[in-house]
């Protein structure tokens, strides 16, 4: 079985960072790194996909499939002077400081036959270069989250475990658009058209699966899907 306590500090090492060093670059604070070092938290699916997402790291390194750590061999550079600490990945950069940190919250929303909460706790952060926020999803990066789909009910567009960022100041619900609601306390994904006399379809990208309908009023719509993320 892979000890993914020492995976993690294996990784922080190779990083030449401290505890309190990583642990702000992915939004967590330098108890909670510790604790998963010396084993007295587990690392958890969620954490996993914040440090390949921040950190370029290989799935299958933190599975114990591969020796390489990092996904095409490239390592970010991570360095501190003047300015503040930057990450570089390839030909981009940017700065702890200067990008959107969007918080991934420890809560699954279903794209499947449904999933009832359990926590909505920030489990971390996930890095944004302002520009791609402002310019490519033309967001505003105060009003985001990140939730994980569950299910396989939006595929091909939203597959299982996929991150799924949401913007919270979208909840005009609009034709043919992706939202995340919530109704009969369950937590979902799905593309919605608007019907007559307040009713709202809401509909399954898999074609499997039949649309239904309920009245909008029975809705909490809590964004609008902005950007997708997954394995390939």
């Amino acid at each position: 079985m892979v000890n993914k306590s020492l995976l993690l500090k294996e990784l922080r090492k190779e990083l030449s960072l401290t505890q309190a060093e990583m642990a702000k670059l992915i939004g967590l604070k330098w108890y909670q790194i510790k604790n998963i070092e010396t084993g007295k938290t587990k690392l958890s699916n969620q954490l996993e996909r914040v440090l390949s997402f921040t950190f370029n790291v290989n799935p299958q390194w933190l599975c114990g499939n591969t020796e390489q750590i990092f996904i095409n061999d490239s390592k970010p550079i991570i360095y501190d002077g003047d300015n503040p600490r930057v990450i570089k990945e390839g030909l981009s950069e940017y700065s702890a400081e200067a990008s959107v940190r969007v918080p991934l919250y420890n809560v699954a929303a279903a794209a499947g036959s449904g999933c009832y909460i359990c926590q909505e706790n920030i489990t971390g952060h996930l890095l944004f270069p302002h520009h791609y926020i402002e310019k490519v999803l033309c967001v505003s990066g105060k009003d985001l989250l990140v939730v994980t789909a569950s299910g396989d009910s939006m595929v091909p567009t939203i597959n299982d475990n996929d991150l799924v960022m949401v913007d919270q100041s979208q909840k005009i619900l609009k034709s043919g658009s992706v939202y995340l609601l919530r109704f009969d306390d369950t937590l979902v994904v799905k593309r919605v058209q608007l019907k007559p006399e307040g009713m709202v379809q809401i509909v399954s990208d898999n074609k499997m699966l039949d649309p239904f309908e309920i009245k909008g009023s029975d809705i909490n719509v809590l964004g609008k899907v902005v950007w997708v993320g997954g394995k390939f």
